[in-house]
């Protein structure tokens, strides 16, 4: 019913979902560690969060999280570098799932089927980039990142 033989823009307007809903998702995970919003704690708490999991430089590390997180989820909403947004992404989704849940198992609270969850989007969106609607599309980006 929805998929016609032939049919261009269905395949862009699920990616154009994928970015909107997984960009919203990393803006506010990124503002709880960066800002304390939405019911989070912080950078000062989420460094020390990385401090007791024994990642390296935990208070440099802090905002280099909530940074990718919250910026890399604004360019994947824009559709901005959204291969490179989501290849950080990625990296901070792996971190998560083996460091923070690995050992929770998969179900539960503290599990890794939701970092899993966005790693599988983020993968999906470094191999297609943003299709259609987004700001790598337009003239602009395409003249300033694919000079011939």
């Amino acid at each position: 019913m929805f998929l016609k033989k032939g049919c261009k823009t269905c395949p862009e307007f699920g990616i154009l979902i994928l970015r909107l809903v997984m960009g919203g998702t990393f803006v506010m995970h990124g503002a709880q560690k960066l800002f304390g919003m939405f019911g989070g704690n912080g950078v000062e708490e989420f460094g020390r969060s990385l401090q007791y999991l024994q990642i390296p430089m935990p208070e440099i590390m802090a905002y280099v999280v909530g940074c990718t997180e919250f910026f890399g989820g604004l360019l994947l909403i824009l559709g901005l570098f959204t291969q490179c947004a989501a290849a950080l992404l990625c990296v901070v989704m792996l971190v998560a799932i083996f460091k923070v849940h690995w050992s929770a198992g998969f179900f539960g609270p503290r599990g890794f089927e939701f970092p899993l969850a966005l790693l599988a989007g983020c993968l999906c969106l470094v191999t297609t980039g943003c299709t259609k609607w987004g700001l790598d599309c337009t003239g602009f980006v395409k003249n300033l990142c694919c000079k011939k």
